[in-house]
């Protein structure tokens, strides 16, 4: 069941104000420095205490005659103090995540821009090795290049050597033990 309440107009929120005691306003001061202090905000207490009493006077906020003027101010003090905290807090992520997509694509480009210039080392590197020991035989210079483009053993045999399959195991086997010398010899070194 909800309670109907009756508000202020903004000349009885005045009179209700001035009607306030001195340790009711310091009470309220007090409370918005600690609010302050507690959530770090870049305000004084009594900034918060002056918007509260200005979203109260402009109607953006409702005072309910039936609540103490006190406690009025004090959820009203609370309320701009929780706003400034989550405009914060938004500016806080705005931030980070600025920083983290320029780091981030930044990172993404060194890396790109490092793993290039590797892969093109190492695929030099590669090929030189493989002309170095292979380049005398057409057959496997031509097997290597089919492997490397996904083609599998069967196509491999029906492409090159018209099905024979034994010719095939033959080149493979051929390739396979000039491989292992190279591992051989690279292990030495």
């Amino acid at each position: 069941m909800e309670k109907e309440y009756s508000y202020y107009t903004v000349d009885e929120f005045i009179i209700a104000i001035s009607s306030l005691s001195q340790s009711d306003k310091k009470k309220l001061l007090l409370f918005g420095m600690k609010y302050c202090r507690d959530y770090s905000l870049e305000c004084e207490g009594d900034d918060l205490f002056q918007e509260a009493i200005t979203r109260l006077l402009s109607g953006s906020r409702k005072a309910a005659k039936e609540i103490q003027i006190v406690i009025s101010l004090y959820t009203a003090m609370k309320s701009v103090g929780n706003a400034r905290l989550k405009s914060k807090s938004q500016q806080l992520r705005d931030m980070s995540t600025s920083i983290e997509d320029n780091a981030h694509s930044v990172n993404n480009k060194i890396n790109t821009e490092i793993n290039d210039e590797q892969n093109d080392s190492l695929d030099e590197f590669k090929h030189q090795l493989i002309m170095d020991h292979f380049g005398d035989d057409t057959e496997i210079l031509s097997m290597i290049e089919l492997i490397g483009e996904g083609v599998k053993a069967k196509e491999i045999s029906d492409i090159m050597f018209d099905g024979d399959r034994k010719r095939y195991d033959t080149t493979y086997k051929r390739f396979m033990r000039k491989r292992k010398q190279i591992r051989t010899e690279a292990a030495s070194v």
